[in-house]
C-alpha cells in the first residue's frame, strides 16, 4: 500500500488520503478498511471509504479514504448512502467469515 496524496482538511477535521494498492485484486471494503486502520493506527469506525477504483487491465487499486477526527464529526459531514456503504461491506465480510469458520 503506498500513499500518494495525503491532505489534512482542519475545516472539516479529517485527512484525505489518496492510496495505491499494488497487484491487490478483488479486495473487499472491509479487507481495505483494516489494512487502513493498522498503516495509520486508527480506529475502523473513522474511516470512510469515499471510492475504490481499477483500471481494465492493470492489478493496480486506487482508493480514496477520508480519516475522521471523531466519531461525532464523521456522523455531522458524511451523507447517510456512505454509511450504508460502509454498513454493508462490513456486513458482508463478517458472513464471510462466519461462514469460512
Amino acid at each position: 500500500m503506498e500513499v500518494k496524496k495525503e491532505i489534512e482538511n482542519k475545516l472539516l477535521e479529517r485527512r484525505e488520503i489518496e492510496l495505491l494498492f499494488e497487484e491487490s485484486v478483488n479486495l473487499t471494503k472491509a479487507q481495505i478498511l483494516v489494512q487502513i486502520a493498522k498503516k495509520f493506527k486508527v480506529k475502523e469506525n473513522l474511516i470512510v471509504i469515499d471510492n475504490v477504483k481499477t483500471q481494465f487491465g492493470s492489478r493496480n487499486v486506487f482508493v480514496e479514504v477520508f480519516i475522521y477526527n471523531s466519531v461525532d464529526v464523521l456522523n455531522k459531514l458524511t451523507p447517510s448512502y456512505m454509511k450504508k456503504r460502509m454498513e454493508k461491506a462490513n456486513l458482508a465480510d463478517s458472513k464471510k467469515e462466519g461462514e469460512d469458520a
